[in-house]
């Protein structure tokens, strides 16, 4: 609380000198807001699904039960394992006639009465036939006759009659089902272990997509995540480790976008279309938009983070929701956006075969590197290294770069992250060092310093 200092930088944030706990900076373009899963953040959880209606924001917790907020009384209600009768809620929905779902690692399906606090579980009964499958439940899907579609890991897809509370069971090819998606008279089921899988309601029929390696039109995994059909009528696939996937539903073709540096090789745990037609990917490092206005993905400084498997929500206000370790990451889409992508570099030192050049040290720099143009060496004194850095604090740790020596090489070279640029045996001749940055996901810019 003793604070020294207090300025302003260019971007409008506020930087904020303390006496014993360093520099704290107070981003007033933050686009993103922190709920954390407690609502208050002194004792967070990792939240696993969220729902949201007019009245409430449920969070179904990684091991405490389930928060609820109410929005119009601005109150929290905590319930644990004695009332829901589970720990660890991975899933989350609201049927027709307001009953709420859960889908539980453990502890099977769960109807809960809010207004009575009152929980009916549905379990695995050994022989019954007409009992949950697997106690694992990962997805739960309302169909128009108000019945329910669920995936179990292990036990396959179920079906809920919710009139005789009767369930149907189907096995598939792999019954390790981590997500649903309905679509008219099929289910798509996307699996770990199995691919992407359809049910045909009709026909009871499975088929079954799987990966290939020596087909680069099949889908670049088998073990899947997340699935989302978009507006467009695109599916959409979020692979274990393998990036993003998208099929044309018409022509049943596959895309799997492994050229992509942004998505390439990323665990894409769930997915989001927002109002205005883009597919938001939450991954375990990081969220993703992909722009169908200019067909690029991007990433975003703010919107880093270990987001969790199906953890997602878009209220009806258009704001989308991530679920992570510690908590809900919430934005406005439509506000959110990627200022100042291209930073400006500075040069921060200067050095000859390895060691660093002060100013007046052998008369090669005579004010600080940042302010000189220009430096003149003898022939033998052709090792040499630039040090720099982007002018994004605090979040220059997510810039990469790109450097040229122009007469020593023509074409810009990208290092990534590395701050550092070395020559060595450079022949005698007049050279121009250049260097240019651009946080992770975005373009290169034409601007260098």
């Amino acid at each position: 609380n003793a604070i020294y200092v207090i300025t302003e930088d260019n971007n409008g944030s506020i930087w904020i000198g303390t006496a014993w706990n360093g520099i704290s900076i107070l981003d007033n373009k933050n686009q993103t807001e922190i709920i954390f899963s407690d609502f208050i953040g002194q004792n967070p959880n990792p939240v696993l699904s969220i729902f949201q209606n007019q009245e409430y924001l449920f969070l179904g917790l990684d091991g405490n039960g389930l928060n609820i907020y109410d929005k119009k009384n601005d109150k929290a209600q905590f319930f644990d394992e004695t009332i829901v009768k589970a720990k660890y809620i991975q899933k989350i929905i609201q049927t027709k006639d307001n009953n709420f779902w859960f889908g539980t690692f453990g502890n099977g399906l769960i109807k809960f009465d809010l207004n009575r606090k009152k929980t009916t579980q549905y379990l695995n009964v050994f022989k019954d036939e007409n009992s949950l499958s697997f106690n694992d439940v990962r997805d739960i899907i309302e169909d128009e006759h108000q019945n329910l579609w669920i995936a179990t890991w292990g036990g396959g897809l179920n079906y809920l009659d919710v009139t005789t509370n009767k369930f149907s069971r189907f096995t598939i090819p792999n019954n390790n089902i981590i997500s649903l998606l309905k679509d008219g008279k099929k289910i798509w089921m996307a699996t770990f272990g199995g691919g992407l899988s359809v049910f045909d309601i009709e026909t009871k029929k499975v088929e079954t997509y799987s990966f290939d390696e020596k087909d680069s039109k099949t889908i670049s995994s088998n073990n899947l995540f997340s699935i989302l059909k978009d507006s467009k009528g695109y599916l959409w696939i979020g692979t274990s480790g393998e990036g993003i996937n998208r099929m044309n539903l018409k022509t049943r073709e596959i895309e799997r976008f492994e050229n992509d540096e942004n998505v390439k090789y990323k665990n894409i745990t769930s997915i989001e279309e927002d109002d205005q037609k883009n597919i938001w990917f939450g991954s375990k490092n990081g969220i993703v938009k992909y722009d169908y206005s200019n067909k690029t993905f991007n990433t975003f400084t703010g919107l880093s983070g270990d987001f969790h498997i199906n953890s997602s929500f878009k209220d009806d206000k258009g704001f989308l929701y991530f679920g992570g370790i510690n908590g809900v990451l919430k934005f406005d889409p439509r506000k959110l956006n990627n200022e100042n992508l291209q930073p400006k570099v500075a040069i921060r030192n200067f050095k000859l075969f390895n060691k660093e050049v002060t100013v007046g040290d052998q008369k090669i720099i005579q004010k600080n590197i940042e302010s000189v143009t220009d430096i003149t060496l003898k022939h033998f004194q052709n090792v040499i290294t630039f040090e720099f850095s982007a002018l994004k604090f605090p979040f220059s740790q997510n810039c990469e770069y790109a450097i040229k020596m122009e007469n020593f090489e023509q074409d810009w070279r990208t290092i990534g992250k590395d701050r550092t640029a070395t020559f060595t045996n450079l022949s005698p001749g007049n050279y121009v060092f250049k260097v240019k940055s651009k946080e992770v996901g975005a373009n290169w810019g034409e601007e260098y310093t």
